[in-house]
């Protein structure tokens, strides 16, 4: 298998997309559609993204996870420090290295970006959630696939600053 070439399929459970390692994967393969902030798509080759652009988490996950630990009114800066800092101190990993169980994602639900997620610590994380979600409806975007690169499960929050470097490849 060619590092960096990845095939994508669809998971047969949800339908999210899958970006798995592939033989003699062409070019075309390892491109994906990606949103710009000014509403404009652009193809981006996933073999040219760093690691941390790879964790991104579909809408369909933000749901579930935001359902799960009932954060729809919490902001966001609770949901770093009273959830994913917590479950990921023993580790010190990224949200997307813990357990399947404890992490709340499905197998292959991770990909590469497909939108860039900023967002304001002290707002509620429910909205940013619920924006998405509008975001997707308004584009007709299914939420297993609409794959979002945001910073609280993109890096890992015990050691972000090594990560922030790869930004600037990212947006």
């Amino acid at each position: 298998s060619s590092a960096g070439q990845v095939q994508e399929e669809v998971h047969p459970a949800d339908s999210a997309t899958i970006n798995k390692p592939c033989k003699g994967a062409d070019r075309a393969k390892n491109m994906k559609t990606v949103h710009s902030h000014h509403g404009k798509k652009k193809k981006v080759d996933l073999a040219s993204l760093p690691s941390t652009a790879l964790r991104c988490v579909p809408l369909s996950f933000l749901l579930r996870f935001t359902e799960h630990f009932g954060l729809w009114q919490h902001e966001t800066h609770r949901v770093v420090s009273e959830v994913i800092v917590p479950r990921t101190a023993e580790k010190k990993c990224v949200w997307s290295d813990l357990d399947p169980d404890e992490s709340l994602l499905l197998e292959g639900e991770l990909g590469g970006p497909q939108i860039f997620v900023s967002h304001a610590w002290g707002n509620r994380w429910g909205l940013l959630v619920l924006a998405l979600q509008a975001f997707a409806a308004t584009n007709a975007l299914s939420p297993a696939r609409l794959t979002c690169w945001i910073d609280v499960f993109v890096l890992n929050q015990h050691d972000y600053m090594n990560e922030l470097q790869q930004l600037s490849a990212v947006i």
